[in-house]
């Protein structure tokens, strides 16, 4: 008869295993550390030792996801604004008789249309043009004030 391998039944996953070559990691196979950042490479290390470096995992992992939410709070205008930053930056200076490098024309008619939903001729006359005009030539909302988090594939259609 052949022996079971693998975990009792009924048993708990512990969240963390001991990987020959590499030490303790966690469940995701990604090393387990101490406090003072360094791998545990001793499969006889105390069950102590282990699971404060499972807890300090758990607590880096936790801040982790808190850091993503808070950039799921900004809205899809600041990024526009950043990433326009970032090309004019990268683009330089434009050539002679440009007010803007083309690539920053370009990329910014089409956040201005993402984010108001107007026609990118409106950038540069938009506090000369009447609302009326402006709401009569809108071809869609506008997601500048959406929420990154809240975006999903469906709103830009490709």
């Amino acid at each position: 008869m052949a022996t079971k391998t693998g975990r009792r039944t009924g048993s708990k996953t512990q969240g963390y295993f001991y990987r020959k070559g590499r030490g303790w990691c966690a469940s995701d196979k990604t090393p387990l550390v101490d406090r003072q950042g360094s791998k545990i490479p001793d499969p006889n290390a105390s069950r102590k030792q282990v699971i404060e470096a499972y807890s300090l995992y758990l607590q880096r992992k936790q801040q982790e996801m808190t850091a993503a939410e808070k950039k799921d709070d900004l809205t899809v205008m600041e990024i526009g604004r950043a990433y326009l930053d970032h090309v004019e930056v990268q683009a330089g200076t434009p050539k002679c008789g440009q007010k803007e490098h083309p690539t920053y024309t370009i990329r910014a008619d089409a956040i201005f249309d993402f984010c108001t939903g107007l026609p990118p001729r409106f950038r540069k006359s938009q506090a000369n043009a009447g609302k009326e005009d402006r709401e009569a030539r809108r071809i869609h909302n506008g997601y500048g004030k959406v929420k990154v988090g809240e975006i999903t594939k469906h709103d830009v259609d490709t």
